[in-house]
């Protein structure tokens, strides 16, 4: 793919801003957390006494916005890319760290994979990694002269306390004394997914984090830099774009003992100051309260009622009814097409013929009944999966193993009105000049969504509800 230019086709449609009505007042809980009585055991519920992490987010309160303030946060999801920068002054730590932190803790929020390192690159290294990006030749957007600085992230294979478990998942019995510790050894080593599918949700995670860095650029200058952010240049192939992304982790300091563990460059995000008329009007008050409810946002997996657990506390076993405005699901539309063409290079319209993206819910005919299907299957492939784990590694740690993939079937509950499934072809995507790695990271996840790969036809099913492509 060769350096492109900017595209009229790929301008983002304006998101609207959708109301959700609360549940009505009978039903509305304060959730009552206390701190556990002396004597008493601890629970997810109470709360703690002391927290040690090294993020610098500790305990979060969310932030309630305006309306206005609210509009503004969307409209920072559909800004068109930078066309050119402007000389900078001085850049501030302070601006730094906020960059990073906007967009490495927010694209964090609801995992525990630990699997970025922002490494930021100025001065003269800054022209020197546009020289590189040029070298390599396969990017989304126009490499720009003139930034301030670089982040480039690093991102290793996605390994969770739930990977490791996998690691026990799909062996015969008596063989599993073999093919356990022989995959062990391929994901250490070789990098190796015991799924397919656990591959994507290192290129999921990208594709979020390069959406959050565009925002969190804008607010930690309160309006001043945006950022250029390229993906496809880190999954290009050829003989002389490896040989530049060589180079540019040498300038990033990644050592050979951080490659045989996996690390690699994911992102180059160029950041730069711009000129008056591409500026996002925003105060130093308005800045800080939408970087705060960023960083506050998570989701909840547990729908009070629906999945909780029989030790919940009382406020989260009463239902709670809530109506999602069905045009909250052609936002969602309009927001993952805007970000495929956005992040993919490609005109929106393909976008819409690229991917799938399919609505299970109460409101569709059979939604329920796909919902109480969709909730068995997965506590049923949970249960298999308790059933034949191997006794010898489970044994010795005290069931562990079976204990948390019991544990895992309240993730799988899908608490929730509607879930929305996206797909891609990877015939079609190549067939478009993307590599497969660049689709996935272009079509990034919000949460509640699932993605999977799918054959180059379309297949919908007969009671499936999916966003309209001609009203996203």
């Amino acid at each position: 793919m060769d350096a492109p230019t900017a595209r009229d086709d790929v301008a983002p449609k304006p998101l609207e801003l959708i109301p959700i009505p609360p549940p009505p007042s009978s039903q509305r809980w304060r959730r009552g957390a206390a701190f556990a009585a002396p004597g008493e055991r601890r629970s997810r519920y109470s709360l703690p006494e002391s927290l040690h992490s090294s993020s610098p987010v500790g305990f979060r309160t969310r932030v309630s916005l305006t309306a206005d303030e609210a509009r503004t946060l969307l409209s920072l999801s559909t800004l068109p890319r930078p066309t050119r920068f402007v000389r900078a002054g001085d850049i501030v730590e302070q601006r730094l760290f906020e960059e990073a932190s906007l967009g490495i803790l927010i694209a964090r929020q609801s995992t525990n994979f630990r699997g970025f390192k922002d490494v930021v690159v100025g001065g003269d290294d800054a022209a020197r990694v546009a020289a590189l990006l040029r070298r390599i030749g396969h990017s989304e957007a126009p490499v720009l002269d003139d930034a301030s600085h670089v982040h480039v992230v690093l991102s290793r294979p996605y390994r969770t306390p739930f990977t490791m478990l996998l690691t026990f998942v799909g062996h015969a019995p008596v063989a599993s004394l073999a093919t356990v510790p022989l995959r062990a050894l391929q994901k250490r080593f070789a990098h190796k997914d015991d799924i397919p599918t656990i591959g994507y949700l290192q290129d999921l995670h990208l594709g979020i984090l390069g959406d959050v860095i565009e925002r969190g650029v804008v607010i930690a200058s309160r309006g001043r830099a945006r950022a250029q952010v390229h993906l496809a240049p880190c999954v290009a192939k050829s003989r002389d774009a490896a040989a530049a992304l060589a180079e540019l982790e040498a300038l990033c300091g990644l050592s050979p003992a951080d490659q045989r563990a996996g690390w690699h460059i994911g992102i180059v995000a160029q950041v730069g100051d711009v000129d008056d008329g591409a500026r996002v009007a925003l105060s130093e008050a308005a800045a800080t309260r939408l970087g705060a409810a960023l960083v506050s946002l998570r989701s909840e997996r547990i729908q009070p009622g629906v999945n909780n657990e029989e030790a919940a506390p009382e406020p989260y076993r009463e239902r709670q009814d809530m109506d999602v405005p069905d045009e909250l699901t052609v936002q969602c539309g309009r927001a993952l097409y805007n970000a495929f063409a956005h992040f993919s290079g490609v005109g929106r319209e393909d976008a819409k013929q690229l991917v799938l993206i399919e609505r299970v819910d109460v409101l569709t005919p059979g939604g329920k009944e796909r919902l109480r299907g969709i909730r068995k299957d997965l506590e049923r492939v949970a249960e298999q999966v308790i059933a034949n784990l191997p006794l010898w590694a489970d044994l010795p740690l005290g069931r562990a193993l079976s204990k948390n993939t019991a544990r895992g079937k309240k993730a799988f509950a899908l608490a929730g009105q509607r879930i929305y499934i996206g797909g891609l072809s990877r015939a079609e995507v190549t067939a478009k000049g993307l590599s497969f790695d660049h689709g996935v990271r272009s079509a990034r996840r919000r949460r509640g969504r699932r993605w999977s790969p799918r054959s180059a036809g379309r297949p919908r099913s007969p009671t499936a509800a999916t966003c309209s492509p001609a009203s996203a």
